[in-house]
């Protein structure tokens, strides 16, 4: 385990804090692993606001960044480099399903605190001032030993139906299964959405984001099988009908991912996965659920569009790279990947990034209409055959573009 910079600040205070949740679990699961950490998450048991501030006043090392008196937390910098999140032990309750849990007390002690929690492998803490000693008061460690995701408590899902996608995605990254009681809990919230609950919103974006990044595997694989078939695309947006089915296509992109590893990002792997699930839907159903899981204008454009790219059935250099550069790169990246020929629109995609994309004229409008053409569409033609020529190689710089353009003339 790393050393916590905090520790010795809150023993002169007399302050418990705890590590709690991820951190600990994943130290349990790999406890040989360091843990190189960018910001470290820590339970105060009592005012984390009012520890935060005391600590800041006792050493110049930490600095104050955020604090939220009404929520009991704080948002700390150590040395400049590592963010501490204290938040207070407290309870919560939720108004409806899916609403922002509300803050009923702060301060309690930590066995009421992890009540609030997900599952219970998430319940597990350590205490700073003994980092020995697993604090287990839910049954965490015996999951952990079993490799379950067990839901904490009933009615778990109606309180935060994103609590299905964070399973989700800690199966498929741990190679974990789900309880027993945890798939009836689902099948009830699924089989009973309630009325009120319309899908979609920030949290669900977040966790439905994550999932999908996660790097494939037998166990991603299964987990989109799952998604699937429970019709859990539903969580974008309940009005839509369960049953819609859509293309798993884990192999080929893996396969498209190692061709484009140079241009590749977790993001893109989370709109292609994004866009192949609204891929299923009618337009109307896609704009709309497009609108409800709260999805940002370009992120609105890659999905819609990726429904519409056309692989050019001639290899030109001209058709591809017009064919690549209408479209945004995610949206392309579908369209190769549910292309009959498979393998020649990845060497399409690849020929495209490597030699055309970076191609630019250095020929403008205003140039051509300095050689005596008159304004109107004339000019955009001539750009655009212009382009062709460039692509093809059969100019190179702006002395023979504008050779090109006067021999055109003619």
């Amino acid at each position: 385990m790393m050393r916590i910079p905090v520790l010795d600040e809150l023993k002169s205070l007399g302050v418990e804090g705890y590590l709690v949740g991820g951190v600990v679990r994943d130290f349990l699961l790999n406890p040989s692993q360091p843990l190189e950490l960018t910001d470290l998450d820590i339970t105060i048991a009592g005012d984390a606001v009012a520890v935060a501030l005391q600590i800041v006043e006792r050493s110049d090392k930490f600095q104050i960044l955020e604090t939220y008196p009404n929520f009991g937390t704080a948002k700390l910098l150590y040395n400049g480099t590592l963010v501490l999140d204290f938040a207070s032990t407290r309870t919560e309750s939720y108004a409806g399903c899916g609403s922002l849990p509300q803050v009923e007390q702060l301060g309690v002690p930590l066995s009421q605190d992890v009540l609030r929690r997900d599952f219970t492998i998430n319940t597990l803490a350590l205490s700073l001032s003994n980092l020995d000693t697993v604090i287990d008061t839910c049954g965490g460690q015996a999951d952990l030993s079993a490799r379950t995701i067990r839901l904490l408590k009933p009615g778990s899902f109606l309180e935060d139906p994103s609590r299905i996608l964070r399973a989700l995605r800690f199966a498929a990254r741990l190679g974990f299964v789900w309880a027993e009681d945890t798939h009836d809990q689902l099948d009830a919230f699924l089989t009973a959405i309630p009325a009120s609950y319309r899908g979609g919103g920030e949290r669900i974006k977040t966790e439905l984001y994550r999932f999908l990044s996660l790097p494939e595997s037998s166990h991603k694989v299964h987990g989109l099988q799952f998604f699937e078939e429970k019709s859990l695309y539903r969580l974008l947006d309940t009005r839509l009908p369960p049953g819609i089915r859509w293309p798993e296509l884990s192999n080929r992109l893996t396969i498209l991912k190692d061709r484009l590893s140079a241009y590749w990002t977790d993001e893109l792997t989370s709109l292609i996965y994004l866009s192949l699930v609204f891929f299923s839907f009618s337009e109307a159903q896609a704009v709309a659920a497009a609108k409800q899981l709260g999805l940002t204008r370009s992120e609105t454009e890659i999905v819609l569009k990726s429904r519409e790219f056309a692989l050019p059935e001639q290899a030109d250099p001209g058709l591809i790279y017009e064919a690549f550069m209408l479209m945004p790169f995610a949206s392309a990246c579908v369209g190769v990947l549910l292309a009959a020929d498979f393998k020649k629109a990845v060497d399409t995609l690849s020929y495209f990034k490597a030699n055309l994309e970076g191609i630019t004229l250095e020929t403008t409008g205003d140039d051509i209409l300095a050689l005596g053409i008159p304004p109107g569409e004339k000019v955009g033609q001539l750009l655009k055959a212009l382009r062709h020529a460039k692509l093809k190689g059969e100019v190179r710089h702006k002395i023979e573009e504008l050779a090109w353009i006067q021999k055109e003339m003619l």
